[in-house]
């Protein structure tokens, strides 16, 4: 491949991956590359004075992307949301989101067969699977 890019599709080929490293890569993304240490308490408060301490504060590192690169798959997820596949599951809402949709293949069919989720065992169907985050201008969150 000398001199060729090679590059796959998000969801393209054979993945492995948890839920919460699926938010963690969508993370990375919506802080232009910086990579915070994922936490489910925000801040902790102190009963007496009330001052609070965030969980998180420092980055653990930054990963040397192009922002240019960045940007363009921002703007595509936020395409995603306002007018493709996750359109409907946003309307109404205040606030910007970026996403991607996609389906996590569970049972892989034979070569020339069709699905048919009615033929297949409830827990081999495909399951519907959404990464995004919010809002897609200053992100304060990821799913």
């Amino acid at each position: 491949y000398a001199g060729e890019t090679l590059s796959v599709g998000v969801g393209q080929g054979y993945n492995s991956f948890t839920l919460l490293q699926l938010a963690q890569a969508t993370s990375v993304l919506a802080n232009d590359g910086t990579f915070m240490r994922p936490h489910l308490v925000r801040a902790i408060q102190d009963s007496r004075s009330g001052e609070q301490r965030l969980t998180v504060r420092d980055p653990s590192y930054t990963i040397p992307l192009k922002q240019t690169n960045i940007d363009y798959v921002k703007r595509a997820m936020a395409d995603v949301v306002n007018v493709g596949t996750a359109k409907r599951s946003f309307t109404g809402t205040t606030y910007q989101a970026a996403g991607k949709t996609g389906t996590a293949q569970v049972y892989s069919l034979r070569a020339g067969e069709r699905y048919n989720a009615a033929k297949i065992d409830e827990r081999l169907r495909d399951h519907g699977l959404f990464m995004g985050f919010a809002p897609a201008d200053k992100p304060s969150i990821a799913v």
